[in-house]
């Protein structure tokens, strides 16, 4: 088993790619919500393995997978999810593992230049807690638009792709994200890379 963890983005890329086991030989797996099951459908691609989920508490809540994964959830509220002790979300953490991130996920957000992508996407939250809090190298697969650094307003293929969608704009500015996945690396001295 490789002693680093794997982050899995929405993009397209994988399809084909047949990386599915070299995906469940890292030590953790990282996925993110998403609507439908493309991952799960194709294990010769995306593999089997779940360490953790991450996302926000309003991605968390509307699409929960049906399997668990081994580990437990990283959530973090966004646009005002409060994260109540009586909620959903902190029932699932205490039953099943898990820590509430939010502190983290807004220290790095203030980092962002551009006032008008005030929220990390799900694909640099979820590298920036591999390299934080799990502690292991990071390898970014899927993850395309912040490996190109695609701005804002770019069009771009991805998770409505596998619903037979037509391709969106970028909602973040990944061309500063990227500029902050650096910045993480460097601050805890996690090595972090797209393949």
């Amino acid at each position: 088993m490789i002693n680093s963890s794997v982050v899995i983005g929405h993009a397209p890329s994988l399809v084909g790619a047949g990386k599915g086991e070299y995906i469940d030989s890292f030590r953790y797996v990282f996925r993110f919500p998403h609507r439908g099951d493309w991952q799960f459908g194709r294990p010769e691609d995306y593999g089997t393995r779940t360490s953790f989920y991450a996302g926000t508490t309003l991605r968390i809540t509307s699409d929960l997978r049906r399997d668990k994964p081994d580990i437990g959830y990283f959530v973090w509220e966004k646009r005002g999810e409060k994260i109540k002790k009586t909620d959903f979300i902190a029932d699932l953490i205490k039953n099943n593992g898990g820590w509430i991130v939010t502190d983290l996920i807004e220290e790095w957000q203030c980092k962002l230049p551009n006032i008008a992508c005030p929220f990390l996407s799900h694909g640099t939250a979820a590298i920036l807690i591999a390299a934080a809090i799990v502690q292991v190298p990071v390898v970014a697969l899927g993850c395309d638009a912040l490996r190109d650094g695609l701005p804002r307003h770019m069009p771009y293929v991805g998770t409505w792709y596998h619903q037979g969608l037509p391709e969106r704009v970028m909602e973040h500015c990944c061309d500063d994200e990227l500029k902050l996945v650096h910045e993480m690396s460097e601050e805890y001295d996690v090595p972090i890379t797209f393949e």
